[in-house]
C-alpha cells in the first residue's frame, strides 16, 4: 500500500471504488465529524475514506486498524479503538468583476446604451481523488433592474489569475452554449429586484472539472445591457449586482456557498432655470449635453422637465434638446461619471441666451469590495458577508468651481445641482430704407453706454436713469 500511495491519484481512486462496493460501510459523519460501528469481528480492519464534505481536498491516506488492540507497552487489550485522521482544507474562491471600457474592477460606472462585461471568476478547490470530486458547482447571478442579460455566457478555464479575471492571454479551454452544450446550462427568470440567472455543470461538465481542472480558475463570462429608467439608482448607493456560488463534495449532506458582488454607478443633473425679472417662460429654453470624453450628444425621453437617457448621438443633430418644466427644474437621469459640456440653444423671447458651454464634471463613486467567505459545515450561520468600504464619494465639478451633488431618493451624492440664469435683451428700434445704418450703430453705442451705467450705478439709480 505505501508503494500504491506514491501514485496517490490513482491508486486511492481503485482503494475508494473497491471500499465504496464493499458490504460493510460506516455512516457518514455528524456535524462534528464523528462517525462509530460497533460489534465488529475481531480482525485487521482497512480504513477508507470514500466521502468528504465540502472544505475538505484531500482525503487521508488509507490506514490499518486492529480489533482488538493493545496499549503502547502491550500489556492491555483495547476492544473500543478511537481514531483521529485528519484532512486538508480547501475551499473556491470567488470573484465577480465588472468593466464598461475593458477595465475589469469592483465597480463601473454607466449610461443607457452600454454593454457591460461581467467575469464571475471562481478558483477551483484542490481535488484529489473521487472521494473529492465536486458533485455540484452552480453560480446564481443577480442583475439589478436596469441592466438585462444578453444570454451570452461562455465558461472559460485558465491556468493563472490575471488571465481569469482580466481576459489577458489565452485560456485553456472554452465552453460555449453553441460548442459545448452538454457541459452546462444557463437559464433566467425574472425576480422582484431584477433578473437572475444560474449557470450550472451538468454532470459531464462536472466530470471534466474533476479530472481536468483541479486547481485551475474558472471564469462565468457575459454581457448586459443599460436601460436608465426609474429603477437605476442615482449616486453613492449604486446598483448592486451580486452571484453566489454553491458547492458540494461527494458527501451529499454537505454544501456551502460563497458570494460577492459588483456595482454599476450612474449620476444626473439637477438644474434649476430662472430669468432675471421672474417672468420668462422655462418649457421655451432648450440645451443640448454633450460627453466630451466619448465624443457622444446625449439623448434621452422624459416629459415636465424629467428626463432619462436613452443613448447617444454622433452628431448635434441627433441630440435630445431638453427643455425644463413651468417651474423651471430639469433633472437628466443616468449619466456616466465623465466630463460634459451642456449648451443652451434656445431660450424665451425677450431674453438673453447664456454665453458659451457650461463644463461639468462628475467623478464617480469608488468602492473596494471584498466576497465572502465560506464555513466548515454547510450551514448558512457564522458565515462572513461580503465586506463594502466606500473608498471616494462622488463629486461635481462645475467651470472649475466644485458643485454640492444632492441626493436621489436615500442615495447621497448623485444629483450635479445648478442654477442658470437669463437676463432681458435691450431690444432697438426698428428703422428701415437708406441713411440708417449709423444711426442704429449709434443706437447700439447708446444702449451700450445704458448697459454700462445700469450695472455701474446700482447704488445711484437716477443717475442711471
Amino acid at each position: 500500500m505505501q508503494e500504491g500511495l506514491r501514485d496517490n491519484t490513482n491508486f486511492k481512486n481503485k482503494l475508494e471504488e473497491w471500499a465504496a462496493a464493499g458490504a460493510l460501510s460506516m455512516p457518514l459523519t455528524d456535524s462534528r465529524g464523528h462517525t462509530s460501528l460497533s460489534n465488529l469481528p475481531l480482525g485487521l480492519y482497512l480504513i477508507v475514506e470514500t466521502k468528504v464534505p465540502e472544505n475538505v481536498h484531500t482525503t487521508v491516506d488509507p490506514y490499518f486498524i486492529s480489533l482488538p488492540s493493545t496499549d503502547a507497552t502491550g500489556d492491555h487489550w483495547f476492544y473500543t479503538v478511537y481514531s483521529y485522521p485528519k484532512n486538508q482544507n480547501n475551499d473556491p474562491l470567488l470573484d465577480k468583476l465588472v468593466s464598461e471600457d475593458g477595465t475589469y474592477a469592483d465597480t463601473a460606472t454607466v449610461s443607457e446604451g452600454d454593454t457591460l462585461n461581467y467575469r464571475l471568476s471562481s478558483k477551483l478547490p484542490t481535488i484529489t481523488s473521487k472521494a473529492t470530486y465536486l458533485s455540484e458547482y452552480t453560480f446564481t447571478d443577480e442583475l439589478s433592474k436596469g441592466l438585462t442579460y444578453n444570454k451570452d455566457v461562455v465558461i472559460s478555464f485558465y491556468d493563472n489569475e490575471d488571465g481569469a479575471k482580466h481576459a489577458t492571454g489565452s485560456s485553456i479551454a472554452t465552453w460555449s452554449a453553441n460548442s459545448n452544450p452538454t457541459l452546462f446550462s444557463a437559464a433566467y427568470e425574472n425576480t422582484a429586484d431584477g433578473t437572475k440567472m444560474t449557470v450550472k455543470p451538468t454532470t459531464a461538465g462536472l466530470a471534466e472539472i474533476n479530472n481536468k481542472y483541479s486547481d485551475a480558475w474558472m471564469v462565468v463570462s457575459y454581457t448586459a445591457d443599460v436601460t436608465s429608467t426609474a429603477d437605476m439608482i442615482c449616486g453613492d448607493e449604486g446598483n448592486e449586482n451580486e452571484v453566489k456560488l454553491t458547492y458540494r463534495r461527494t458527501s451529499e449532506n454537505y454544501f456551502n456557498f460563497i458570494e460577492d458582488r459588483a456595482k454599476v454607478y450612474t449620476f444626473g443633473i439637477n438644474l434649476d432655470k430662472k430669468f432675471s425679472d421672474g417672468q420668462g417662460d422655462a418649457t421655451k429654453v432648450q440645451f443640448v449635453l454633450y460627453n466630451k470624453v466619448d465624443n457622444y450628444y446625449v439623448t434621452a425621453t422624459g416629459e415636465d422637465g424629467l428626463y432619462y437617457v436613452t443613448g447617444k448621438a454622433t452628431e448635434e443633430s441627433g441630440a435630445t434638446r431638453f427643455s425644463p418644466a413651468s417651474s423651471g427644474s430639469l433633472v437628466i437621469k443616468g449619466l456616466e461619471g465623465d466630463t460634459y459640456d451642456l449648451t443652451e440653444i434656445k431660450t424665451d423671447k425677450g431674453y438673453s441666451l447664456l454665453k458659451g458651454k457650461i463644463t461639468i464634471e462628475i467623478l464617480p463613486t469608488e468602492t473596494s469590495i471584498t466576497p465572502s467567505t465560506a464555513c466548515l459545515t454547510g450551514s448558512e450561520t457564522d458565515h462572513t458577508e461580503i465586506a463594502e468600504v466606500v473608498t471616494k464619494e462622488a463629486m461635481a465639478i462645475v467651470d472649475n468651481s466644485s458643485a454640492n451633488m444632492s441626493a436621489d431618493v436615500n442615495s447621497a451624492n448623485a444629483l450635479v445641482d445648478m442654477s442658470i440664469q437669463n437676463n432681458r435683451d435691450f431690444e432697438l428700434p426698428k428703422t428701415g430704407g437708406a441713411g440708417t445704418w449709423m444711426i442704429t450703430i449709434c443706437g447700439v453705442v447708446g444702449v451700450a453706454g445704458g448697459v454700462f451705467l445700469l450695472r455701474k450705478g446700482k447704488r445711484t439709480a437716477k443717475r442711471a436713469k
